[in-house]
C-alpha cells in the first residue's frame, strides 16, 4: 500500500498519527524486485555511464548531482532539470583523471562551478 508514502509527501515535514498500519513481521512480506526503467530515471542512466566511462566522470556526476538537487531544494529549477543539469555537466566537462587527493578536491570543484554555471543560464 502507498499510504503511508502518500500521507508522507502530501504532508511533510508534519506526520499524522495513525493513518497506516503496521507491519506485520510474523506474516510472510511479499517484495518484488524488477529493474527500473532508465528511460523514466534518466539520471541512473547517467550514473550508469558515468560508472562504465571511469575516470573523474563518477565524480563530475556525483558533483553536479548535488548542486542540482540543493538547486531543486531551493526551487531555482524544477526536478525534471537535475538530469539536463547533470547531463549537461558531464557533457562540458573532460574527465581527465589522476588519484591523488588535490586533484579529485580539484575536478570536484570544477564540476561544481559548471554545474552552478548551467542552472544560472537555466533560471
Amino acid at each position: 500500500s502507498m499510504t503511508f508514502a502518500l500521507q508522507h509527501a502530501l504532508l511533510y515535514p508534519q506526520r499524522a498519527e495513525g493513518v497506516h498500519t503496521s507491519l506485520d513481521f510474523s506474516k510472510p512480506l511479499d517484495l518484488q524486485f524488477i529493474p527500473p526503467s532508465i528511460d523514466r530515471f534518466p539520471c541512473l542512466r547517467l550514473a550508469k555511464e558515468s560508472l562504465e566511462q571511469g575516470g573523474s566522470a563518477p565524480l563530475v556526476f556525483n558533483a553536479a548531482n548535488e548542486i542540482a538537487v540543493e538547486a531543486f531544494l531551493l526551487n531555482r529549477i524544477g526536478f525534471p532539470q537535475i538530469s539536463d543539469i547533470i547531463d549537461e555537466t558531464l557533457s562540458r566537462y573532460a574527465h581527465p583523471y589522476k588519484n591523488d587527493l588535490q586533484t579529485l578536491l580539484f575536478l570536484d570543484s570544477e564540476a561544481r562551478r559548471i554545474a552552478t554555471e548551467v542552472i544560472g543560464t537555466l533560471s
